[in-house]
């Protein structure tokens, strides 16, 4: 007699290759989600994670004071607003306060830009003059062509800049009306989820959420605490090259280094090159040492400080980071070992309990 777990492909294996299958497609459609659904739904990923945070908080004080919850829930989701608004303004500030200093450098600098380009253009005259008149011409173009195309690029950042000021106001007011209404109804969104699907399917709602809360907070505090490492060896490093205004640099500066396209690189470097037009080779010396230096121990740091709150080996993390980023750019990046952190402990969670 034939009997099925005499097949090649018994009940066993076949449940083996469903889960695999299951798992590539949940990886995939993650993937997916990330790349074009994200920007689409962040307005409300934000709001349900401002809500996840004041449930808690909204709860004990409905339960101590006579009030509404739709007005705690207001008062305080205005609370946290106001909170960012004095944050970003601080920021803002500082910036200000920054250029309005480095302005007065201008009158000394612009005789020395103009002078380093005119050099750059001698050399490249003296250089070319053994040349063919066509390749002459090329390279006297050159310096022309990169201020032309510097030029260009600043335009079409600020100009991108302007156009996507409204969609970010409609962005963030949508954030603001989301994480209200959900905060407001959050018990009911949650009763209404207990009613609807099985008891099962809602410990598996339950379960899977409380894994991503935690995971979301363990890279809440590796990014933080590699931003307070940053902004530590920036404020060290501008105390020595004796930087005016060293607080608040470092502070906008560790900022700018969680945008992986950017870095501190972005602040560093340009400051060096103008401090060498300047004359000041030490402190154009001092910055590009200082980059190198938070470069290096950034790269090092920062998949350990992921991999501990996380609960991933270091390799996996640095993995993740880099097919996240490879596939989906900056969101893959930061979310890529999130992901594979849930995945891994619901795995874990359905061979404790495979019902």
């Amino acid at each position: 007699t034939y009997l099925w777990s005499d097949c090649p492909l018994s009940s066993t294996k076949l449940n083996k290759l469903i889960k695999i299958w299951y798992y590539i497609t949940l990886v995939t459609l993650v993937i997916l989600g990330i790349k074009f659904a994200l920007p689409i739904m962040l307005p409300f990923i934000l709001a349900a994670i401002v809500a996840a945070i004041l449930k808690s908080p909204i709860n004990r004080l409905e339960k101590r004071i006579t009030i509404k919850r739709s007005i705690i829930s207001f008062c305080l989701v205005t609370l946290v607003l106001l909170v960012l608004i004095s944050f970003i303004g601080l920021i803002f500030y500082s910036i200000y306060d920054w250029l309005s200093d480095t302005l007065e450098y201008l009158p000394e600098l612009l005789p020395t830009l103009t002078g380093f380009t005119e050099s750059i253009t001698h050399s490249f005259a003296i250089l070319g003059e053994s040349m063919p008149k066509s390749v002459q011409n090329m390279i006297m173009q050159l310096p022309n062509r990169a201020i032309e195309g510097a030029t260009d690029w600043i335009t079409d950042a600020l100009s991108g800049f302007a156009k996507g000021l409204p969609d970010s106001f409609i962005t963030v007011f949508i954030t603001i009306l989301s994480s209200y209404l959900i905060t407001r109804d959050y018990n009911k969104l949650s009763n209404f989820v207990e009613k609807t699907v099985s008891a099962n399917i809602y410990n598996n709602i339950l379960k899977t959420k409380q894994i991503v809360s935690t995971k979301i907070i363990g890279i809440i505090k590796s990014y933080s605490i590699i931003t307070l490492l940053t902004f530590l060896q920036l404020y060290v490093g501008f105390m020595i090259l004796n930087v005016k205004h060293a607080t608040a640099i470092a502070a906008i500066t560790a900022l700018v280094d969680l945008l992986p396209i950017l870095g501190v690189g972005v602040v560093l470097v340009p400051w060096a090159f103008v401090q060498l037009l300047l004359g000041n080779i030490s402190q154009c010396v001092g910055l590009l040492i200082l980059y190198a230096i938070i470069t290096v121990i950034h790269n090092i740091i920062t998949p350990k400080i992921v991999a501990n709150q996380i609960k991933l080996d270091s390799l996996t993390v640095l993995a993740t980071m880099y097919v996240g980023y490879s596939f989906v750019g900056f969101w893959g990046l930061i979310f890529s070992p999130l992901i594979a952190a849930v995945i891994r402990d619901l795995i874990m969670y359905e061979k404790t309990e495979p019902n």
